[in-house]
């Protein structure tokens, strides 16, 4: 599996060159909290505020326009609401992942 580092470096080489990434080998899982999901986990807002990412700060919300996003409203509904967390399973083959789905794991 890639590390977030590289997967970030080709998805701007993409952007810039049209240049494809490298594909994962082996199922990849991530795990994203947000500001909100943290203060959910029992985090001061002081503690939070310390992260020093601005994009993580701001929230993707706020930075729509950075990304070439709709506004929020034409968002989908479930979409619009406060987001704690998100989990991502992938692999360069959709067998791999439809199985999970399947295999009650």
């Amino acid at each position: 599996m890639k590390s977030a580092r590289k997967h970030l470096e080709e998805v701007r080489e993409f952007a810039a060159r049209g240049r494809p990434g490298t594909p994962y080998l082996g199922i990849g899982i991530g795990i994203g909290i947000s500001k909100a999901g943290y203060i959910d986990l029992g985090h001061s807002l002081d503690e939070v505020r310390k992260f020093g990412d601005k994009v993580f700060r701001d929230g993707m919300k706020r930075r729509i326009a950075e990304v070439n996003d709709p506004q929020v409203d034409q968002w989908e509904w479930v979409f619009q609401r406060e987001i704690h967390a998100v989990i991502l399973i992938g692999d360069a083959e959709p067998e791999s992942v439809a199985a999970l789905s399947t295999s009650g794991t």
